[in-house]
């Protein structure tokens, strides 16, 4: 498996194991990794120390503030506590799923491999596949719904507004103020030039003034027209949203109550299984599906203490910063007080700013980062599949069916070539992120990789597209591969890129061994020999490219 080693700052790819990177309980690892290529531990040490400048502070508001100060401090610190345990409560729950989960995939593959109920497992296997579909398709479906509502639910209070502002105008085209016979602006001109169309003089006091005068009140304003009139193609479009409004909703509810239909009737065929299995003639069978009940009876019982937790965690928040703004409210008379206070909220605010930064740059960088995955994995593959990157560092592929994502299944070839993309595209953009100066220590772009077997699980096709693209993933690549790896079209793309070649010779003690050797560049190495001596290792031979 590939990991990010920072003590020996390398990049490290097993293209052998390379389906474990993936893993459920590897991928916090990968999160955690990721995150330490953009400095954040350097944003992380920030928090620690402002967090023990601000209680530093508030000990000291608290030894000189009078007796409701420090009621407000005392509760404070204490919801602050409650915070810190409950988190510490989160991280030991996550570590107990990702090991329940562990235990089921277990129990799972064990029961695959015994003859009598594989096919039950097969089964089991498709419908929970499926049902992770229909969890995900109904968390999309109602996004979707509450999208629609929050953007555009307001169009069906309008009806009643627009049949008000119809009347309104259907009440001035009667009065023939709408549209105008007359503009104001022309009614103006004639009294300005003091002369009628007919030729009349228009002199001030004459009847005939007073007449066209008249024409003021009933001539209507350019502006006002064309503003009632904008607003009524205005509320025309609004009705016509409404009905999209309905139909949309309509939709969203159709598929969410037929995904819950279809996900009922999946856990009723699981419960079946479930039983037979429960009820199999062979102990080692039902032994093994009480086991598998258990675990998932553990993993319901922690993701619900989980929600509880969070819920909890969120109220003690909610009451730190209700406790936090009480303190900030009072009004301290002593100097010393509102020094104090002043450099509490100087720290807060240093604190709540850092945590922005650390979220915004989080939620950026995972956008850019699924953007070049997408680039450098179309590179490569001729499949017309999308990958995903989640909140949480999941990376997934999909395929476009219906203007919904479908998860598809990756292959070992295609997962290889998706983690290729996702190394490449880390480097990349931190690269990138490093030139503009917004990663928080050393710039860890410069990272060489080490690829062992890279070309293991792929095909012809891919294998030449792989060679083309690792010698632009990092400013130093090494490729450890078997004399059938580099062959043909690996050799090919990559040859002219090489700047140094190694044969990595094993000696054996091992008696009447047969020896093997390769040919580069017209001479002879050695890859197993006989030991000079008792002992088994590895020598590193340089090739030379002279002949």
């Amino acid at each position: 498996m590939f990991t990010f080693a920072f003590y020996i700052s390398y990049f490290f790819f097993d293209g052998e194991r390379i389906e474990q990177i993936w893993r459920s309980d590897k991928r916090s690892e990968i999160a955690e990794a990721t995150k330490k290529l953009l400095g954040v531990e350097s944003i992380d040490r920030a928090l620690k120390h402002l967090n023990q400048a601000r209680r530093t502070l508030e000990e000291e508001l608290g030894g000189i503030g009078d007796a409701e100060t420090k009621q407000l401090l005392a509760q404070k610190k204490q919801s602050e506590q409650d915070v810190e345990q409950i988190h510490a409560r989160l991280l030991e729950i996550d570590q107990e799923l990702s090991a329940q989960v562990q235990l089921k995939q277990q129990y799972a593959q064990k029961l695959l491999e015994l003859s009598e109920v594989e096919q039950f497992q097969r089964q089991r296997d498709l419908l929970q596949e499926q049902e992770r579909e229909l969890r995900d398709r109904l968390q999309e479906c109602k996004k979707t719904l509450k999208r629609a509502i929050s953007t555009r639910g307001y169009t069906v209070f309008l009806p009643p507004i627009a049949e008000q502002f119809r009347a309104i105008i259907k009440e001035r085209e009667q009065r023939g103020e709408l549209p105008a016979d007359i503009k104001q602006t022309f009614v103006e001109d004639l009294l300005d030039r003091q002369r009628c169309i007919c030729g009349a003089e228009l002199h001030e006091g004459t009847t005939h003034r007073e007449a066209v005068k008249a024409w003021l009140q009933k001539a209507g304003l350019a502006e006002v027209e064309a503003a009632t009139y904008r607003v009524d193609a205005q509320v025309n479009e609004l009705e016509r949203q409404t009905e999209d409004f309905w139909r949309e909703v309509d939709q969203a509810q159709a598929t969410i109550l037929q995904t819950k239909q279809r996900l009922a009737q999946i856990d009723r065929e699981l419960d079946a299984i479930s039983e037979q299995l429960r009820q199999s003639p062979r102990e080692d069978i039902r032994l093994l599906q009480q086991r598998l009940d258990a675990v998932e009876q553990k993993v319901e019982s922690l993701t619900l203490e989980k929600g509880q937790c969070q819920e909890k965690q969120a109220r003690r928040e909610a009451d730190v910063k209700q406790f936090a703004k009480q303190i900030k409210d009072r009004k301290l008379n002593q100097g010393k007080q509102r020094l104090a206070q002043r450099r509490i909220d100087a720290a807060q605010d240093a604190i709540e700013r850092l945590r922005q930064l650390k979220a915004n740059q989080d939620v950026l960088f995972r956008e850019q980062l699924e953007e070049q995955i997408a680039k450098l994995y179309a590179e490569i593959s001729f499949k017309p599949y999308l990958p995903r990157l989640s909140d949480k560092y999941e990376l997934i592929l999909v395929e476009d069916v219906e203007g919904q994502d479908s998860i598809v299944g990756a292959s070992t070839g295609e997962n290889q070539i998706l983690s290729l993309a996702f190394i490449g595209s880390i480097i990349e953009r931190v690269r990138e992120w490093s030139q503009a100066g917004l990663v928080m220590g050393p710039d860890s772009s410069t990272f060489p990789i080490v690829m062992d077997s890279p070309f293991g699980s792929l095909d012809e096709i891919y294998r030449r597209q792989v060679a083309k693209l690792l010698p632009a993933l990092a400013d130093q690549v090494i490729v450890m591969a078997t004399q059938t790896q580099w062959r043909g079209e690996v050799e090919e793309e990559m040859l002219s890129r090489i700047g140094k070649v190694y044969v990595l010779t094993y000696n054996s003690p091992k008696p009447d061994l047969e020896t093997d050797d390769i040919d580069c560049f017209g001479q002879r190495y050695p890859l197993v020999r006989q030991s000079p001596n008792e002992f088994e290792y590895t020598e590193i031979l340089e090739v030379s490219r002279n002949g």
